[in-house]
């Protein structure tokens, strides 16, 4: 059986308020932490992602191939089109597509404006850290979080709109923004650092991290929190080279990962199918043996397939109105299980007709 260990994500407990507004240092308003558990604080508050209102994730799938449009005749509910014009924006890949969103007034997050907002968060936290008082162990924490939530915002940004590093690595990637301080007018449109130089930094700052985690006690490099940890930090780098064809260094941090903590696969057996309700908790809790980070919210995955087509059909009380998901699982990936491999029942949320209590079985 072969070992693998996931980044899941789930619910932050934290729900402080943002301190972006801190950034300006003459300003009167500004506020400016003066020891380490403040500047804490004003991370966990402005770097990590909160609990509500984060959809950072949403975009994530339908990216992929794992998604299609349903192949259905079924015609849209006329309430929905603007959205599912919206949502076609982003499913083939258009250029303009958050202008596509921002018309049709689909109001989910600017995914591009969301990861930069909080690497500014981050980038603040590692410019203050020499400004406050503290211990050097307590100072080491925060930027080990900092850089490690940097580098984690970049690969997602990296990999959302940028080639693939295995294609074309001197592609243009996303901009490198590694200070909190404001930009001239006449530079608000950063040039983009190639795809390679993005990678490069990533290794860059979980490098630094790791070696800052390996100076803390072993209660700081991991606690089952929603703060990043030392595991965290060497499976993304397993990730990072596994994308970069560095074989070698991808197995050597996916060992650490399995070797040094204490994290393990859960077993599929006679665990139960997702359910309406909580259709991926066995996967996004900090109870599960699998789970190493978490953050954000259930619907941050699945807020994207809420729209609908609708049907009608004849029944003997009389015509009832069918919805199905606008996007479903697609045939490749459901093809790709073998018969009787179980992450196809756990993995997979039935498609569940609310409004008539009726469950879709090919989907």
């Amino acid at each position: 059986m072969k070992t693998a260990i996931y980044i899941m994500t789930g619910i932050i407990l934290f729900s402080l308020v943002s301190c972006s507004d801190f950034l300006e240092p003459k300003s009167q308003s500004e506020y400016i932490p003066k020891d380490v558990n403040a500047l804490q604080e004003m991370l966990i508050g402005s770097a990590y992602p909160k609990h509500g209102g984060n959809t950072l994730l949403a975009f994530l799938s339908f990216f992929d191939d794992d998604v299609q449009f349903h192949k259905t005749n079924y015609e849209f509910n006329t309430n929905v089109l603007g959205d599912i014009e919206a949502k076609k924006a982003v499913y083939t890949w258009q250029p303009d597509m958050f202008f596509i969103m921002e018309k049709n007034n689909y109001n989910i997050q600017n995914i591009w404006e969301g990861y930069y907002n909080y690497i500014l968060g981050a980038n603040a936290a590692l410019d203050y850290i020499n400004e406050v008082n503290g211990t050097a162990a307590e100072k080491n924490y925060v930027i080990a979080q900092a850089l490690g939530l940097r580098a984690f915002y970049y690969f997602m940004l990296v990999n959302h709109f940028g080639a693939p590093y295995n294609y074309n690595k001197q592609a243009l990637g996303v901009p490198l923004k590694l200070n909190s301080n404001l930009l001239p007018e006449d530079q608000l449109l950063m040039e983009r650092n190639s795809v390679e130089e993005v990678y490069n930094q990533i290794i860059t700052d979980l490098n630094e991290s790791e070696r800052l985690f390996l100076t803390l006690s072993k209660d700081k490099q991991y606690e089952p929190n929603y703060l990043v940890s030392l595991p965290m930090i060497q499976l993304l780098k397993s990730r990072i080279f596994l994308y970069m064809e560095n074989w070698k260094e991808a197995v050597i941090y996916a060992q650490k990962v399995i070797n040094d903590w204490s994290f393990s696969l859960i077993n599929l057996n006679g665990l139960p199918s997702p359910s309406i309700a909580e259709p991926y908790y066995n996967f996004t809790s900090l109870k599960s043996s699998e789970v190493i980070w978490l953050y954000g919210k259930i619907s941050d995955l699945t807020v994207f397939n809420d729209e609908t087509v609708s049907y009608e059909e004849d029944s003997y009380f009389g015509k009832i109105t069918h919805y199905r998901k606008a996007f479903i699982a697609s045939d490749d990936l459901i093809e790709s299980f073998q018969d009787g491999d179980l992450r196809k029942e756990k993995y997979i949320a039935k498609e569940y007709d609310k409004d008539n209590n009726v469950f879709f079985e090919d989907s």
